[in-house]
């Protein structure tokens, strides 16, 4: 179908003479703006990747503190700590079997274990026992071995420090002192809040527990005055199967191995990897010894935060409320209104600040409306 309209003919040229350094333009346009948003978008993608990143680093994290976390206990008992060795795992063997085997082991009747509890954290792979009594303590300290089924397993007891105290480090410590000197020359007179020493492992670092929620700047050694800060308990992470949440003198599975890098299954001797850790993202194994993210916040600095945060918060409702608790307002009340036509003039501000009322002469007086005259 053809369509004939009123007009002028023009070649070719003459069309793309006029449109063509506009359509060159447009096209230029178009092509920055592309470029400009495939750049923005880039970037938001960049960052929105490295914000998830940090978020699943702090979800790891918080989820090894959470399940590490042992249940409510009576404040007041004794708590003891058994660690299995030789591969016993605390999962699959259940806690019935192993409070049977601890309650037979420690020679603790049937009728008198019934107000001591067992529990035991998956997660960390220990047993905790919590008893009222100080005979039954000492006896559950003194465990070496259990047997669980045909099969006896070594294990390692020891008691926590009670809920009413904190933890410092002392550092510097001889390996030659044993823990019956380190912890007479630490528990004395001249240090009255320390209450027990032991020393970490195979180091030259004692933890000392002090009653009360402060440590002390210092600590007398013997005849040696050392500087003593607070106790950050780290991460466990186990050295043998290269996983978070428990530590490797009692890792259930010392076969199943996992690169601490970069999570391959059992690793030669000539793996190579770019690491990662899990805890921070940092390029570096997972809770390394240079990682920031493997220890946890004490409770006592949790505490204070706290404490600071909800004094702050009460300062701040305070200020923007009045003395009795409701909030303060310019408009004037119906006490503080200005006088009616007919009303008195009020007292000046110096009388009515004065404090209790005085009476004043009867009669007339100077700044009252005096009656009419009839």
């Amino acid at each position: 179908m053809e369509v004939q309209v009123n007009g002028e003919d023009i070649s070719p040229e003459e069309f793309l003479e006029g449109a063509g350094p506009k359509t060159q333009a447009n096209r230029a346009n178009a092509l920055s703006n592309n470029q400009t948003g495939a750049h923005s978008r880039t970037s938001e993608g960049a960052d929105g990747n490295r914000q998830r990143s940090r978020q699943q680093q702090r979800n790891v994290r918080q989820q090894v503190i959470r399940n590490s976390k042992m249940p409510l206990l009576p404040r007041s008992d004794f708590k003891i700590v058994v660690r299995p060795r030789g591969g016993l795992d605390v999962a699959t063997t259940g806690t019935m079997r192993l409070a049977s085997a601890i309650y037979r082991t420690a020679n603790v009747p049937a009728y008198e274990a019934g107000e001591d509890t067992v529990c035991s954290n998956n997660h960390q792979n220990i047993i905790v026992v919590s008893t009222p009594h100080a005979t039954h303590a000492a006896k559950y300290r003194q465990l070496q071995a259990i047997t669980v089924g045909d099969r006896c397993h070594e294990v390692s007891a020891y008691e926590t420090a009670p809920d009413y105290t904190v933890k410092g480090i002392i550092k510097g410590i001889p390996l030659e002192e044993d823990a019956k000197s380190t912890h007479t020359n630490i528990v004395h007179a001249r240090n009255p809040q320390a209450l027990a020493a032991k020393r970490l492992s195979n180091t030259t670092t004692v933890i000392v527990a002090f009653e009360g929620p402060r440590v002390p700047t210092y600590v007398r050694y013997g005849g040696a005055l050392l500087r003593c800060v607070l106790y950050r308990k780290q991460i466990d992470m186990c050295h043998c199967c290269g996983r978070l949440g428990h530590r490797m003198d009692v890792c259930p599975n010392p076969q199943d191995k996992v690169c601490r890098g970069c999570d391959a299954p059992n690793p030669g001797p000539d793996h190579q990897c770019s690491p990662r850790c899990k805890l921070c993202g940092g390029t570096h194994m997972t809770a390394d010894r240079n990682c920031c993210a493997r220890y946890k916040t004490p409770y006592v600095v949790t505490k204070r935060q706290w404490e600071r945060r909800r004094a702050a918060e009460e300062a701040e409702a305070a200020a923007t409320t009045g003395p009795a608790g409701k909030p303060r307002s310019r408009s004037r009340t119906r006490s503080q209104a200005a006088p009616g036509p007919g009303a008195a003039p009020r007292a000046p501000s110096s009388i009515r600040n004065a404090g209790p009322a005085v009476a004043l002469p009867e009669g007339p007086q100077r700044g009252t409306p005096r009656p009419l005259n009839r």
